[in-house]
């Protein structure tokens, strides 16, 4: 140990005391190996298993979480951290996708309806297109205006498409607009006699 001072026990005996013999330290002359166990890895659970309540153990005490709101906060639903979850998941998603996942969840929102058969349109799936605004046309919605103005551009773009030209006059008639439903029909009527004599 360079520059440090090494004191050394000394003894000092009496003419009468004997000194004892020395004690003999003997080195190892193999190497020592000590075997440490390393923790057991234990892998982190899944969403589904995490959300799923751990069964308690005999003898073991289970402990609840309880979360404290105050007056002025108000507790996020389940409902509001299942969507942010599934928002993250569905970024991936169409469109279509997305709002089929919404209105599961939300099976009377119209809104969500008007997107998933605006979806549908765009993606030129005019039948499942046409079952989502017939839907709209039988629930009380206020969206019929814009059910009415994407059911004139569908008939505008494919005048052929009977089904459609119903499905405009029913949207007519439910927003009060008679004599547009009754001049649908007429037209609806005339090309089934061109078609048929």
């Amino acid at each position: 140990m360079e520059g440090e001072a090494v004191l050394e026990e000394m003894t000092v005996l009496s003419p009468d005391e004997e000194a004892a013999p020395e004690e003999e330290v003997v080195a190892p002359t193999e190497p020592v190996s000590v075997e440490v166990e390393a923790p057991e890895f234990t892998p982190l659970p899944s969403v589904e298993e995490a959300a799923e309540p751990v069964p308690a153990v005999e003898g073991e005490a289970v402990l609840e979480e309880i979360i404290v709101v105050s007056p002025d906060e108000e507790a996020a639903p389940e409902e509001e951290a299942l969507a942010s979850a599934e928002a993250i998941a569905s970024s991936s998603l169409s469109e279509i996708e997305r709002c089929k996942l919404q209105l599961e969840r939300k099976p009377k929102d119209n809104n969500i309806r008007l997107a998933l058969a605006r979806a549908y349109r765009d993606q030129e799936q005019m039948k499942l297109a046409l079952e989502q605004y017939s839907i709209l046309v039988r629930a009380k919605s206020n969206l019929l205006a814009e059910a009415i103005g994407d059911m004139e551009g569908i008939v505008a773009s494919r005048p052929d498409n009977l089904e459609a030209h119903e499905l405009l006059a029913d949207l007519y008639t439910r927003n009060g607009q008679l004599s547009e439903a009754v001049d649908r029909l007429r037209w609806i009527q005339q090309r089934l006699e061109q078609k048929h004599p």
